[in-house]
């Protein structure tokens, strides 16, 4: 989890900002390559398609107080150095002062995890949910907890809601793509998720800059070959299911 999943890390526009400012260089570089992304590879628009529906987690986003986010970062910091136990303590300290938001609760349910309390983490989630039930992270991380549990039906529903609620996250795709591979034998649908999934990642890549962020553009770039190749592996799968219903009609 990072900073910006606790509190709000992006300032705000001024005032007296106008259409004709002049566009940074680094940004109009960033422009200039998913203009020509957009152009090289259809992909690229199904993503902006997904970026361009209503974001409800947005909508409904609620801050923490100042006082709150203190504890909270302090959390973070504890997660981020396997303080587990003390990020926990931090996130009650916090919720002493009053109701968190969503990704408040859904940090205290990844520290819950990292000491294996699967039944706190779900509490934690189910504490997000009632806050803010467009919470993609949210319904992600019940949605997994459901599937090791065996609740595939659960897991699904969950996910579901994941995609309405924020149709730009491209975990929900990969995820949902997961559970109908894997574990509901749903090939087709598999592939469409897959399919989104890969579009948002190059929609991320053609966004990203690597003198800036190089640790995350390498992630990106792994991820899309990762899902190329289960891609490839699944229409092969798909090809070969409907090669043998059609012997098997031929034969009756």
């Amino acid at each position: 989890m990072k900073q910006s999943d606790v509190e709000e890390t992006s300032a705000p526009e001024t005032a007296n900002a106008t259409a004709s400012q002049t566009i940074p260089v680094a940004e109009q570089t960033t422009l200039d390559k998913e203009q020509v992304a957009v152009k090289l590879d259809p992909d690229i628009l199904v993503a902006k398609s997904l970026y361009a529906k209503p974001n409800l987690y947005q909508q409904h986003y609620q801050q923490n107080n100042p006082a709150q986010r203190k504890f909270l970062l302090q959390a973070l910091a504890a997660y981020s150095n396997e303080n587990w136990q003390t990020g926990l303590a931090h996130i009650e300290q916090a919720s002493a002062l009053g109701k968190l938001n969503s990704a408040a609760y859904v940090l205290k349910s990844d520290l819950a995890l990292a000491l294996n309390n699967a039944e706190l983490a779900i509490i934690a989630l189910q504490s997000a949910l009632e806050v803010n039930k467009y919470d993609a992270k949210a319904l992600n991380r019940l949605a997994s907890l459901m599937r090791e549990q065996g609740d595939f039906s659960r897991a699904l529903s969950l996910l579901n809601r994941a995609i309405a609620a924020t149709p730009s996250d491209a975990a929900s795709y990969r995820n949902r793509g997961v559970l109908y591979d894997l574990y509901l034998n749903q090939k087709p649908q598999a592939r469409v998720d897959y399919q989104h999934y890969l579009a948002l990642l190059k929609l991320d890549n053609s966004r990203s800059d690597a003198s800036v962020d190089k640790v995350k553009t390498d992630q990106v770039e792994k991820n899309i070959k990762l899902v190329s190749r289960w891609l490839v592996d699944l229409s092969r799968q798909i090809k070969a299911s409907e090669r043998a219903q059609q012997s098997q009609i031929g034969s009756e």
